[in-house]
Parts: structure tokens; C-alpha cells; sequence
């Protein structure tokens, strides 16, 4: 079995790159003052980012290499209508069980047309758009590819 990563995790506008799944303990938090990379050791071997608790990210979080970020079915991330994903050409982001909060027009961006976000079992709320509380539900998996 593998250890939650507890405390504060800083980019501070470098690469973090797993070679294993990171579990998010309770206490552990992504810092969002700063921008930041996240790489795996290769896309085949298809990590994943577990929360175990709501997180925030205000900055730019760039993602050079495939991988899926999991909510657990109860926990958000929320882009603060400040932050955003950028996903490198070619590669592809899950985003499994997990609400998304106060997104914006431009909370996601694209490497190229070759990049994917296959979302599965997510809820969107965004309180600048909806009415508090109000949730879109998406059922099962879909992918939205860029067609710049």
C-alpha cells in the first residue's frame, strides 16, 4: 500500500515528475501561488493524482504527460476563476469522480488539436454561472477534443 503525501505541495514554477500514483492525504494541499509542471515517467504507465481533499489552484498547472486526476466521488478542485490546466500537445487529461468549481472560459487550454480531456463521473459547479448549489452532472465518459 502507498503513504498519502501530507503537507504542502510547491511547485515554485518547477517540474514535479511521478514515477508512482500520488495519493493526497488529508492534510495534503496543492500550493496555488505559484505556476507549475507535472510529468510522469512515461504516458503508458497511466498515473493518477488521488485527492483526499477539496483542493484550489489559482495558477497555471501545465501537464506534459498523460494522467487522471481523481476526486474520490466527494472532492473538488476549484480554479478560483483565476486558475487553469494546460494539457501538452498529444496528451491527454482524465478527470474522474470529481466537481469542478468556479471555472472560466479559459480554465483549460490546449498544447494542439491532438490533445484530449476525457471526463468521467464529473459534477460542474460554477457559482458565476449557475445558482448556488446548482450542479451539472455529467453521466459515464465522453472525450472534447480541441478543433482548433
Amino acid at each position: 500500500s502507498k503513504s498519502p503525501f501530507g503537507g504542502t505541495l510547491s511547485f515554485n514554477e518547477h517540474k514535479l515528475t511521478l514515477s508512482s500514483d500520488l495519493i493526497m492525504g488529508a492534510n495534503g494541499v496543492l500550493d496555488s501561488t505559484t505556476n507549475g509542471t507535472i510529468s510522469t515517467d512515461a504516458d503508458a504507465n497511466n498515473r493518477e493524482i488521488f485527492f483526499n481533499k477539496n483542493q484550489t489552484f489559482s495558477k497555471i498547472l501545465t501537464l506534459n504527460n498523460n494522467l487522471v486526476i481523481d476526486g474520490g466521488n466527494k472532492y473538488y478542485l476549484d480554479l478560483n476563476l483565476l486558475g487553469h490546466i494546460n494539457v501538452a500537445a498529444g496528451k491527454t487529461i482524465t478527470l474522474r469522480n470529481i466537481i469542478l468549481k468556479n471555472l472560466h472560459s479559459g480554465w483549460l487550454t490546449w498544447g494542439d488539436s491532438s490533445s484530449t480531456i476525457v471526463v468521467d463521473n464529473v459534477k460542474i459547479l460554477n457559482n458565476s454561472y449557475l445558482a448556488p448549489g446548482d450542479y451539472y452532472h455529467i453521466q459515464g465518459t465522453f472525450n472534447v477534443i480541441s478543433n482548433r
